[in-house]
C-alpha cells in the first residue's frame, strides 16, 4: 500500500479500513463516497461504515480484488491494445462525471489556484525546508537550463485556459487510485480528495485537474519514480537524472495523448505544462524522501524539454 504516514490502513479479505488523526480529511473522503450521484457509484467500492472519535476518524469500504493501474504500468508489459481499453475506461469516468455539474461558485477551483498559486506556495515551503535556492540556474544532464522558479513561470504560458466548468471531480485521479477490471473493461476509483482548495468538503471541481492527475501517471511517469526506477544526483548546481522509459510506454503515451485530445480538447503541450506544475508542487509532500524530491525536479526538467521539442516540431 502507498498510504501517507498520517494514515493507517488495514485490509482483510472483504474490507479495507482507513484511519487517521487528520479526521477532517478522511471524513471528506467518506462524504465523497456517500453523496456521489447514484450512477457514478458504479465506479466505487461500497462504503460500509464510518466511526468518528475525538482524536481520529475511520471509514471502511468494500475490498475489491482488482489490480491498481500503477502496478500494471510500473511492473507489467501489457500490450498497447490493453492500455487502449484502460485509457478509454478512465476517460469514460471523466465524461460520466461531467454529466453532474454544479452552479456553485468555488473560488479555490480556479486553475490559477490549482496550478500557479499552489506551485508557488509549495516551492517556497520546499526552499525554506531544504535551504534550496530556487533562483539558481541548473545544469541538467550536462545542458545549461533554467532555475526552478524560471521553469515554473516558463511553463505557465502553455497551461490550458480555465473554462470555469465545475462538475463531480475525483481530485486525485492517478494510477494508484484507479483499479481495472479486465472482465468488464471498467475502472473503480478509490481515495478521492473530497475537499476543495480551501479545505472545505466538496465533490466538485474542474475536470482539467482530473485529466492532469491522470496524465502525471501516464506522461509524467510518477509511478515509476515512486517505484524507484530512476537515477538522480545533484552536485552543486549540476543535476543528472534519468528514468526507465521504454518503447512500450511511448506507445501508451501516444494513445493517451490522442484520446485526451479527441475527448477533451486538451493538447500534449498543455498536459506537459500541467505536469511541470504538479511535480514541482509535490516537492514538500515527499520531505521524507530527498532522493525522490530530486527525481521530481529532474522529471520537471525532462517534461520541459519534451515541451520545447513539441513546440519546435
Amino acid at each position: 500500500t502507498t498510504q501517507r504516514a498520517f494514515n493507517e490502513m488495514s485490509i482483510s479479505k472483504h474490507v479495507v479500513t482507513k484511519r487517521s488523526h487528520k479526521a477532517f480529511k478522511l471524513a471528506a473522503e467518506k462524504n465523497w463516497y456517500q453523496v456521489l450521484p447514484g450512477y457514478l457509484k458504479i465506479y466505487t467500492p461500497q462504503l460500509l461504515n464510518s466511526v468518528q472519535q475525538d482524536d481520529y476518524f475511520e471509514y471502511s469500504i468494500e475490498y475489491l480484488h482488482l489490480t491498481a493501474l500503477n502496478e500494471l504500468y510500473a511492473f507489467s508489459q501489457l500490450p498497447a491494445f490493453a492500455w487502449q481499453q484502460i485509457i478509454d475506461a478512465c476517460c469514460q469516468f471523466i465524461i460520466d462525471a461531467q454529466q453532474y455539474p454544479t452552479t456553485s461558485i468555488i473560488p479555490s477551483a480556479a486553475l490559477t489556484q490549482l496550478f500557479q498559486q499552489k506551485t508557488a506556495s509549495r516551492l517556497a515551503q520546499f526552499a525554506q525546508e531544504n535551504q534550496f535556492d530556487l533562483d539558481m540556474p541548473l545544469v541538467v544532464n550536462g545542458e545549461a537550463s533554467l532555475s526552478i522558479n524560471q521553469l515554473s513561470h516558463a511553463s505557465e504560458k502553455w497551461l490550458p485556459r480555465d473554462n470555469q466548468i465545475l462538475n463531480v471531480l475525483h481530485g486525485d485521479f492517478c494510477f494508484s487510485n484507479i483499479l481495472f477490471d479486465f472482465r468488464t473493461r471498467a475502472i473503480k476509483v478509490i481515495d478521492p480528495r473530497g475537499i476543495d482548495g480551501d479545505n472545505q468538503a466538496c465533490i466538485f471541481g474542474n475536470s482539467l485537474y482530473d485529466i492532469a492527475k491522470l496524465a502525471h501517471s501516464v506522461i509524467g511517469l510518477y509511478d515509476l519514480i515512486i517505484a524507484g526506477y530512476f537515477t538522480v544526483e545533484l552536485v552543486d548546481n549540476r543535476l543528472n537524472f534519468s528514468i526507465a522509459e521504454t518503447a512500450n510506454r511511448e506507445q501508451i503515451i501516444s494513445l493517451f495523448n490522442h484520446r485526451i485530445a479527441k475527448s477533451f480538447g486538451v493538447s500534449y503541450t498543455q498536459m506537459l505544462a500541467m505536469q511541470i506544475q504538479l511535480f514541482l508542487s509535490m516537492l514538500p509532500l515527499h520531505a521524507d524522501r530527498p532522493e525522490r524530491q530530486l527525481a521530481f525536479i529532474g522529471n520537471a526538467y525532462r517534461l520541459y524539454q519534451l515541451l520545447l521539442g513539441e513546440e519546435a516540431a
